[in-house]
């Protein structure tokens, strides 16, 4: 097959089409021989084991053809070698200048059971990019052969973090031997959990059995993740881990833990000073579904435990944890101790009660002195009566002449019925309410807004006259608020759903008036805001049918008024339930040629949903009106889906239709997945209008500035399309625009030249930073020499970042680099930071403890760095020697870097049983003996004061310290006598502390 045949037979296809015939034609000429015969693949290295290409001269002729193309060709032929499997062009691919095809290669090559050699030479050499790439591979195909092969170089060449990247595709053997030394840099437990859940827990234990009290806290956050996911394979481990080693948290695991010992689970959450943990746990449905299966008494230890907490929710979500018919019980259990005769209790709590107990405890409240004072708090205490006897107070409170106690008289006497569970009791209500049709808004409101609160399974098909006439009211008043048709929404809400639910048409059809009252009384309303999202839970399977047929009749009358909100309505409550409903389809059609723009819209959004037949249904749209490409949803099904159809998009020539704006061209972007998947005269195109914006001087600067930043998205964009808008000459916004864009460019590598040489101007803050993702590319023996120049004389921000870069890709030669800039005379002080910093990435480098070593010794904002770090996140073989650097850090001359390195040894690098060895071991400069136990006692004489030490008020006029510590002050050469007055007299350095008898 030529070349000029394959691209003419993709080029009409969509992409998914376009991947299916490349995987076919791959399949075919792979088993095709050659009419030519053998043809030699000339370039590319030899594989062991792979497939030999000689046999398949046809594929390997092809695959040629297109390996001296473009981007877009060179990308298709690594489609073809992967369908093919042929692992001599993939492995020759992943040497190709354009990452987006190298990375594509380097993980079909791991997937496809690629040899070790080329990855190896991979994690030798490669940029930063490809070996994070190859680093996925293995882990997503469990290659647990190439990662124990490679952990070892890649800790020694790169370092601890990525050699910790490459654990969770390692054996147990390989972990459990690694795992305490690279723990440290692990970016998140969760996955290695998920591989080595038991390696894990015996990594917890194990850290947290040397590790103090006042470090676990600072150490669960970033492990916690870890023991969640191990729960799911040990449970018992992970409970016992949490009785030895509790940390307040919101453990997610706990549904699994109380599934396997309910009894020790209780009980991590039973310890004093807990309760807040657990009252958190009462909280989660999860949890909730648990509880019946533990016995009474058991529930009332809980809610023994957390009645007083400050989360009042805490007992009522116990509560409606249990069937009613335990909820007495389960609450004189939880009361027990507690004086229940003068106690006033919440309404919230009272609801949950069964009616028994709840009508007891309102009587004997009733009764309290607390209660009857307050008429507020008695008519609602009153509510919770049964409503025969209760009716008559609350009745009464609805004549009063306030209207502020009339609407109070309302809620208590609709809760009250509500409470009776009894559609009964809310017929007889209809007479009280009788009256809301002469009332103030602010009466009816309250009233509607309380009968939205009562169970909607109250509600009957002899209640709708009652509720068809209090929204006619409501709506016919002159002083009718937003809050009250806000109010009639939620109570039409509650009835659609009760009627859709139990099948019942009247409440059905008196929800459906109330929202035809409410559009035409206030125009179009977001219904789906009122929570029509759960009408896909009420419904049982094949409900949702039954539901539209009947509204099929209301759908066809909305249609003919041009009106759709019911389609809306019922597209987005019943989501995926009703794509295939051809009643609702059939209105959402009707909904596309809508007269006003906002419902056509609408409707196509809601045409696009269903992903099946989003494709097809898109083609319809375009051919109905091409003007539909600017809408957002059919450009994104485009730019993913249908290919094949871009050009309605990206052609010459504007659509015309009614979305279409007369004498302008909106242009829709796209991100760099999606344009990933055009072709390249798709991809020219796209950049045609780019550049159509870009260079429009007439549209906003910052439009012009997005389309130059988007046109970098665009795979196999030149840097040469870019450099217009670098010139000196452009706007600074174009320019920044264009530095910005400048790395995501086809060859990221080669762009690090420009964009350092941006480095010394005023644009460097964006040059820098851009730099920083290209030199993600470049590599790491060709960093060193391009970074140079910036080192040598660029801006301090450049000189900075060029610094992290140096230590983040481990030149060659960094430490010995950043040493010789250390050193060098006059350099920049936030210069020196930026080493320090760098160097605590180079801890395996001798030179990078020199230059902490003086740091610290220098002080001031040097030290900040290394002051700032805390044990975990050190390498456990580096922890004693960095803990002497601590140690130095008090003797130094500035005071504040005393007194944070004071603070810094407190927490961590003082304790023996800390991470590893957190003591120095040299005697010499910790000032202790070098064998274990605790330090010696005054170890602290002769070192800096700490944070609680006092100045001494002399001629330097420093105020004292706010913060104190409890850790003593360096003692005089001899002690006072016990009783003796001490003074802090002035003196030289304000840290000194004298003494007068």
């Amino acid at each position: 097959m030529r070349l000029e045949e394959l691209l003419d037979e993709v080029e009409p296809l969509s992409h998914g089409q376009r991947c299916r015939h490349l995987a076919a034609r791959a399949r075919e000429l792979s088993t095709r021989p050659s009419v030519t015969g053998a043809q030699e693949v000339s370039g590319r290295p030899e594989v062991s084991g792979a497939q030999d290409v000689s046999g398949r001269s046809e594929l390997a002729g092809l695959l040629e053809s297109l390996a001296e193309g473009g981007q877009y060709e060179r990308s298709l032929a690594i489609r073809l070698a992967a369908a093919a499997k042929d692992l001599t062009y993939v492995t020759h691919a992943m040497t190709d200048p354009d990452p987006d095809i190298s990375r594509y290669a380097i993980a079909q090559a791991v997937a496809l059971g690629a040899p070790a050699a080329p990855i190896v030479e991979i994690a030798r050499t490669a940029p930063a990019e490809h070996r994070m790439t190859a680093y996925r591979a293995i882990r997503r195909h469990h290659r647990t052969d190439l990662a124990e092969l490679l952990i070892d170089e890649v800790h020694e060449r790169w370092g601890d973090r990525e050699a910790a990247s490459l654990l969770p595709a390692c054996g147990p053997e390989a972990v459990a031997a690694r795992l305490a030394d690279l723990a440290h840099a692990v970016p998140g437990w969760a996955t290695p959990a998920r591989r080595h859940p038991l390696l894990v827990l015996d990594h917890a234990e194990r850290v947290l059995a040397g590790l103090p009290g006042h470090l676990r806290d600072a150490w669960w956050p970033a492990f916690a993740p870890g023991v969640e996911v191990a729960a799911r394979y040990a449970t018992e481990r992970v409970i016992a881990l949490l009785e030895r080693h509790w940390t307040p948290r919101p453990w997610r695991c706990a549904g699994l833990l109380l599934d396997a010992d309910p009894d020790r689970t209780l009980a991590i959450y039973l310890v004093p000073g807990r309760q807040h943990q657990l009252a958190e746990l009462l909280g989660r449905r999860s949890v909730r579904r648990r509880l019946p299966g533990l016995t009474d008494e058991r529930l009332g230890e809980l809610g023994r435990a957390v009645r007083d907490s400050d989360d009042a929710d805490a007992l009522i979500n116990l509560l409606r944890a249990v069937p009613p018919s335990r909820r007495d019980a389960v609450f004189t259990a939880a009361m027990r101790g507690v004086d229940l005769s003068q106690r006033v209790l919440s309404d919230e709590l009272l609801d949950v009660l069964p009616l028994r107990r709840r009508v007891a405890e309102a009587r004997r409240m009733l009764g309290l002195r607390v209660v009857a004072e307050l008429p507020l708090r008695t008519l609602e205490t009153t509510a919770f009566l049964p409503y025969d006897e209760a009716e008559p107070v609350l009745r009464e409170a609805t004549r009063r002449s306030d209207a502020t106690d009339r609407a109070n008289g309302y809620i208590n006497l609709i809760a009250c019925a509500g409470r009776d569970r009894d559609p009964e009791t809310l017929t007889r209500l209809a007479k009280a309410l009788e009256r809301l049709r002469n009332e103030q808004d602010p009466v009816r409101h309250a009233a509607i807004t309380a009968l939205t609160g009562i169970p909607g399974a109250l509600f009957q098909a002899a209640h709708v006259p009652l509720l068809d006439r209090l929204a006619e009211d409501a709506l016919a008043a002159r002083d009718c608020s937003y809050q009250t048709r806000y109010s009639l929404s939620r109570l039409a809400v509650l009835l659609f759903g009760q009627g859709a639910r139990r099948d019942e048409p009247a409440l059905l059809e008196c929800a459906l008036r109330i929202f035809e009252r409410l559009t035409g009384d206030v125009g179009t309303l977001p219904l789906g805001q009122f929570g029509f999202g759960q009408l896909s839970h009420w419904l049982r399977r094949g409900q949702e049918a039954v539901l539209v047929r009947r509204l099929a009749p209301f759908l066809e009358a909305e249609a003919a008024h041009d009106r759709h909100e019911l389609a809306f309505l019922l597209a987005s409550a019943l989501g995926r339930r009703g794509w295939e409903l051809p009643e609702l389809r059939q209105a959402l059609e009707r909904a596309l040629t809508a007269v006003r723009d906002s419902d056509a819209v609408r409707a196509i959004e809601c045409w696009l949903e269903p992903p099946r037949t989003k494709g097809e249904r898109v083609a319809g749209l375009l051919e109905l009106d091409p003007s539909t490409v600017a809408l957002r949803k059919v450009f994104d099904v485009l730019a993913w889906q249908r290919t094949d159809l871009l050009q309605a998009a990206l052609g010459r020539r504007d659509p015309v239709g009614r979305f279409a704006k007369s004498g302008t061209r909106q242009v829709r972007y796209a991100p760099r997945a999606a344009v990933r998947r055009w072709t390249a005269r798709q991809r020219t195109a796209y950049l045609r209008l780019l550049e159509r914006v870009a260079r429009n001087g007439r549209l906003p600067m910052h439009e012009r500035a997005y389309a130059v930043r988007m046109a970098g998205e665009v795979p196999a964009v030149e840097a040469e399309w870019l450099r217009p808008f670098l010139e000196d000459g452009a706007d600074a916004v174009l320019r920044r625009a264009a530095l910005t864009a400048l790395p995501w460019t086809a060859r990221p590598q080669d762009a690090l030249a420009g964009l350092l040489a941006h480095a010394g101007g005023n644009d460097a803050h964006v040059a820098v930073y851009g730099a920083v993702r290209a030199a993600r590319f470049v590599r790491p023996a060709e960093l060193g020499a391009a970074l140079e120049p910036v080192l040598a004389g660029g801006k301090v921000t450049a000189r900075k970042e060029a610094v992290r870069l140096l230590a983040r890709h481990r030149v060659p030669g960094a430490m010995g680099r950043l040493r010789e800039l250390w050193s060098a005379a006059g350099q920049h002080k936030d210069v020196r930071v930026a080493i320090v910093s760098a160097a605590l990435e180079l801890l395996s480098e001798p030179a990078a403890w020199d230059v902490l070593r003086e740091a610290v010794t220098v002080a001031g904002d040097l030290a900040a760095p290394v002051l700032g770090t805390r044990p975990p996140a050190v390498p456990e073989r580096w922890r004693a020697a960095y803990g002497e650097l601590i140690v130095a850090a008090t003797r130094a001359a500035d005071q504040v870097t005393r007194m944070l390195a004071v603070d810094a040894l407190t927490p961590g690098w003082l304790t023996r049983r800390g991470l590893g060895n957190g003591w120095p071991r040299s005697s010499a400069t910790s000032g202790r003996p070098a064998s274990g136990g605790r330090p010696p006692a005054g170890w602290w004489r002769g070192r800096a004061p700490g944070p609680g030490w006092r100045s001494c008020g002399g001629r330097c006029g420093r105020s004292p310290p706010r913060r104190t510590s409890r850790m003593p002050g360096p003692a005089a050469t001899a002690r006072p006598r016990s009783g003796s007055a001490r003074s802090y007299g002035p003196c030289a350095c304000c840290t000194v502390r004298t003494r007068s008898r």
